[in-house]
């Protein structure tokens, strides 16, 4: 359990640990190919075209009537697009579904399910939830607490018994 809390912990830092977690679940692969965002070139987006921010809203909500948790990423160069998602449930940060909008007027023109993405994919997007524990709900939160305490706490007594075998003396 440590050493998947280490991992997990590592990908927050280290993209490669990310990209090693994608090509282990996929037995290889390309991780850019498959997380690709559709690109506009010829559009010109006003930051004031809430229009097409609501009409992508609410498309991703059409596509994910049970969700109970969304975001929206407005593009903020020429040739963006909006990025909306959505997780089934609150405060949980796996099973993402991603949706990509035209800028100016909000039509739809890619979507990523979570079901449809690929092994390698989930298992990224689920390492928020695996290295807190939070994919098992509560018990998974006990047990990655005791993992992690168990684990900080081996240096220190090792130290400890290392120091007193040092102060014994022969006899």
């Amino acid at each position: 359990m440590a050493v998947i809390i280490a991992i997990t912990g590592l990908t927050f830092t280290y993209e490669w640990v990310g990209d090693g977690i994608y090509k282990t679940f996929n037995f290889g692969g390309d991780k850019a190919i498959e997380t690709i965002a559709p690109t506009i070139d010829t559009t010109k987006f006003k930051k004031n075209n809430l229009l097409a921010i609501d009409r992508a809203f609410i498309e991703t909500m059409k596509q994910q009537p049970k969700a109970e948790m969304f975001f929206i990423i407005l593009p903020q160069n020429k040739g963006d697009i909006i990025n909306t998602g959505a997780y089934p449930h609150t405060l949980r940060f796996d099973h993402q579904s991603n949706y990509y909008f035209h800028p100016s007027s909000g039509k739809l023109i890619q979507s990523d399910p979570y079901d449809k993405k690929s092994l390698g994919l989930q298992v990224v997007e689920m390492n928020y939830g695996i290295h807190t524990g939070q994919i098992l709900d509560l018990p998974g939160k006990i047990i990655a607490f005791t993992v992690s305490l168990i684990a900080s706490a081996l240096p220190v007594t090792g130290f400890i018994i290392w120091f007193g075998r040092r102060k014994k003396f022969k006899k």
